[in-house]
């Protein structure tokens, strides 16, 4: 019979605005798995050392005419797409500025046929591999476009009102003397609306300085210029578009007019936004990540200035991992995350660089700052338990300050992080038993386990070991086992544990891992260690049909066998009100068991302790 029925676990040890935060953490990485192989563009992830292809999109395969297979692996100009010297410039140009925008160049598909493209690559970090994001807009068309525009007016005309893209004329002044069909429906107005016009008139406010400087950068040596910028639609949208403008020199070498051609990009950009957000952030805490940090720290070794490092630590986050799931191990980081962050400065750079390791940067801070922020973050923590005593959270915090000058700031990481771990250590033994303690908190709260019953079912189980002559060692095991026996019920889902019907096999087998569950949380305490095994083995039978490991016999610890007729005997006579039987139907239940639940012996010598002592037969209703 299980010892857990009609008993109930709660599932969070937060509340329901961090278990939003939580799913939005999760979800991001879905999101940028479904952006990069839905994206209408080419996109492709290289490495950054060799630049070879790790993963492409449909987008890529269908345009260049490649099978996945032929794609993973190679390099652009192993494939012949691109030639070797467009591909040196652009993993030089990459790697300088840690990214690339606008970049036009010509490829080959498979098929022979020459394609133009504007590229834009972004440095990313992909499960901790430095790595290119590279997304392709094919302007092929675009391109086309523009050629047309060197034919005759005529011809010109006929061929950019069927266009797609966004075609227009302005004179030096931004006059506009001609639009397409499609740049008239874009911006929401009439052709008679539209010529006229300003070109400015489109544009959004802050970009308009941009532009113009664009435009007298045009001459005759270099006529086109490629560009992003945004521009305002009739409903006063902003939405972000790609030009190509061309400078028309006259005979006489002056300046008559440009053309342009554009395409709306808005969805290109939010991607790019998205992902180079991604890229620098923890999916789950919010917080800067690690390739952030890296880089801040790169930029601190060419500064000069006073700076100051804090290296956090979760405590007990792999108990909490083994014992309650790593469900609940993530809101505790997400919590952890947002205690650390309320104790800094807007402009400190707070990340997390680990699974449980958050490291702040304080630029331009003083001794005394840094000196009191271990006291700052140790109260905040304080706070959210006051608020939140389902769980606890524990910080260690080590900190450093120096000056770049004369340290690295990688030595002030260092010292740092050591300083961390020496509280740790100072901490641990607090720390692993506040946490022990906060569990069973947990089992009370949710009427797992009852003070009354602890104590008598103790107090039958030393009697037990004073009749057989036990020694103290053993008395004192069995004595914390009886308190301890049920503290992996934790780690298991409320609704089986409360469940009133019959369990389902599957429901079983996962409440019966309770004893594995705290095996691993009385191993992490030195002061409990010794009843481990105990814990482990507490189920087990006389014939060998109990579990988790199946022993029978002697193989089963005696403290087991003694704790499993105490509680028997308990839960048959004394604890449960519903189903109690008498003293004299208890120890019939506990006859009929020896030899198969029970040790035979132990059950006539427990028969005979509580015979003669009626005291021990207590009930708690």
């Amino acid at each position: 019979m299980e010892d857990s029925k009609n008993k109930k676990v709660g599932k969070t040890i937060l509340d329901q605005d961090k278990e939003k935060v939580y799913k939005r953490g999760r979800k991001s990485q879905t999101e940028y798995s479904e952006i990069f192989f839905s994206s209408p563009n080419l996109m492709a992830i290289c490495s950054l050392d060799q630049g070879r292809f790790i993963n492409v999109n449909s987008t890529f395969l269908f345009c260049t005419g490649h099978y996945r297979e032929e794609v993973v692996g190679f390099t652009p100009v192993e494939l012949e797409l691109i030639d070797k010297p467009t591909f040196t410039t652009i993993v030089w140009e990459t790697k300088r500025q840690k990214r690339l925008l606008g970049f036009e160049f010509k490829f080959q598909a498979k098929s022979g046929e020459i394609r133009n493209g504007m590229l834009s690559t972004q440095i990313i970090d992909l499960g901790g591999e430095r790595c290119v994001l590279a997304v392709v807009n094919d302007i092929t068309e675009q391109k086309k476009a523009e050629e047309a525009l060197r034919s005759s007016e005529e011809r010109y005309r006929a061929i950019v009102e069927d266009q797609a893209e966004l075609v227009c004329r302005f004179l030096p002044d931004g006059t506009l003397s001609f639009a397409n069909e499609a740049f008239c429906r874009y911006f929401g107005k009439t052709r008679q609306q539209v010529l006229g016009s300003s070109i400015t008139d489109f544009i959004s406010n802050q970009e308009i300085e941009p532009f113009c400087n664009r435009l007298v950068s045009e001459s005759q040596t270099q006529p086109v210029v490629a560009f992003d910028h945004q521009m305002m639609t009739e409903d006063g949208a902003a939405r972000w578009q790609h030009w190509t403008n061309r400078a028309i020199i006259n005979d006489e070498g002056i300046l008559a007019e440009y053309q342009a051609v554009g395409r709306d990009v808005t969805e290109r950009k939010r991607m790019e936004e998205q992902l180079r957000y991604m890229s620098i952030h923890d999916a789950l805490t919010g917080l800067y990540n690690r390739a952030y940090f890296e880089e801040a720290m790169e930029r601190l070794q060419v500064e000069n200035g006073l700076i100051g490092l804090v290296v956090c630590d979760v405590d007990g986050l792999k108990l909490v991992n083994d014992t309650l799931g790593h469900h609940t191990g993530d809101q505790l980081l997400i919590a952890a995350a947002q205690v650390i962050k309320e104790c800094f400065r807007h402009n400190d750079v707070v990340t997390r660089i680990g699974g449980d390791e958050f490291v702040i940067l304080l630029p331009n801070t003083n001794r005394t700052i840094i000196e009191n922020v271990s006291d700052r973050i140790q109260e905040a923590a304080a706070r959210f338990n006051s608020q939140n005593p389902e769980f606890p959270l524990s910080l260690s915090v080590g900190y450093a300050i120096g000056n770049t000058a004369s340290t690295p700031p990688w030595e002030l990481f260092k010292k740092a992080d050591n300083n961390m771990y020496r509280e740790k250590l100072r901490r641990s033994h607090t720390s692993r038993s506040t946490i022990i303690q906060a569990l069973m908190n947990v089992l009370a709260r949710r009427k797992i386990i009852f003070y009354q019953q602890t104590k008598h079912l103790q107090d039958l189980v030393s009697r037990m070991a004073v009749f057989l002559g036990l020694s103290d060692y053993t008395q004192t095991n069995l004595h914390l086992l009886a308190e301890f026996r049920n503290i992996g019920m934790v780690g298991i889902a409320k609704d089986i544990v409360s469940k009133k019907e019959p369990l389902t096999p599957e429901e079983q087998a996962e409440l019966r891992r309770h004893c594995e569950i705290g095996h691993r949380i009385v191993l992490s305490s030195p002061e409990l260690v010794s009843i481990a095994d105990l814990i482990l083995k507490h189920h087990e039978w006389w014939n060998g049909q109990g579990y988790p490991l199946g022993l029978q016999g002697d193989e089963i610890p005696l403290e087991c066998r003694i704790l499993a007729i105490a509680r028997a005997y308990q839960q048959w006579h004394a604890a449960v009100p519903q189903k109690a039987r008498t003293h004299q139907e208890a120890v019939h239940q506990l006859r009929l068991g020896a030899g198969i639940q029970f040790d035979p012996i132990l059950v006539k010598k427990f028969i005979q302790i509580i015979e003669s002592n009626p005291n021990l037969r207590a009930r708690f209703y």
